[in-house]
């Protein structure tokens, strides 16, 4: 295996400044009393960098155990025991789909996990995207509503 560990030790840096950025924004945001469409924005920026971070986890799996997924046929050409940094982008980019597709549970079923690690990757990220959505922006998106219905009230 010709495998260049700098590309799996940029991965798992890559990863891990996405979740830990994440969580900075979640601290600010759950700081807030008051609901704002920075609040909301702000929570749209943790689910992108909730599917980018994932992305990049999908990435290093495959890349440390191949055959970790099934990946369309336009892939097959690549090799992922000897990645580089240009053949990385389409694999890059192919899990960032995969990860954005899961997160919302859509679910084309044109790449799927193979493996134990890879699903339980899959499925605790499907799962985790709708408890946030579900629980987390649609009880910010609730607060903003209610905002603006009492200050309509108290203006009549």
């Amino acid at each position: 295996i010709v495998l260049d560990y700098n590309i799996s030790l940029y991965l798992s840096a890559a990863s891990l400044f996405s979740f830990i950025y994440l969580l900075r924004i979640a601290k600010d945001i759950f700081d807030k009393k008051e609901a704002s469409a920075n609040l909301l924005s702000g929570s749209l920026c943790i689910y992108i960098l909730f599917g980018i971070g994932f992305a990049y986890l999908y990435t290093l799996l495959e890349v440390q155990a191949p055959g970790s997924f099934k990946l369309p046929e336009r892939l097959s050409g690549i090799d992922v025991n000897e990645l580089n940094y240009e053949t990385l982008s389409p694999l890059l980019g192919t899990f960032i789909y995969f990860s954005f597709v899961t997160l919302s549970t859509l679910g084309y079923g044109d790449i799927h996990a193979e493996t134990l690690p890879a699903q339980f990757l899959s499925l605790f990220e499907a799962i985790c995207g709708q408890i946030y959505l579900v629980v987390i922006v649609a009880g910010m998106v609730g607060m903003h509503s209610a905002k603006f219905f009492i200050k309509d009230t108290i203006n009549k």
